[in-house]
């Protein structure tokens, strides 16, 4: 069991409206199609903003009364947090096995 269809379309949208939302990887039991019908949502959430964590999370509090059928277990990184993590063996496993459901696209 993934990340049911309608879901992935409403959290694309939902990230389309936030500002500063770079990209949203879903990882974990749902990215690999092993979750049960009790597994959480694991998002990376990638922005531009550097604010302190818990003011991250804030940002998306409203995510978790929108969708509140699912347990949510969110991680709010930069860029530059990513970059610099990307060799822990965690952020590896993320970023090879996780799904972009959103990735803002750049104007030219």
């Amino acid at each position: 069991m993934g990340l049911p269809e309608d879901l992935r379309r409403q959290l694309e949208a939902y990230f389309a409206e936030k500002e500063g939302v770079r990209r949203v990887i879903l990882f974990g039991s749902r990215a690999t199609s092993q979750a049960t019908c009790r597994s959480d949502v694991d998002l990376l959430i990638v922005i531009d903003e550097k604010l302190p964590y818990l003011e991250r999370l804030e940002k998306f509090c409203d995510l978790l009364l929108k969708f509140p059928t699912f347990e949510w277990d969110l991680l709010v990184w930069t860029e530059e947090e990513l970059s610099k993590g990307k060799d822990r063996p965690f952020m590896r496993e993320i970023l090879k096995e996780g799904q972009v459901i959103y990735e803002r696209e750049e104007k030219s």
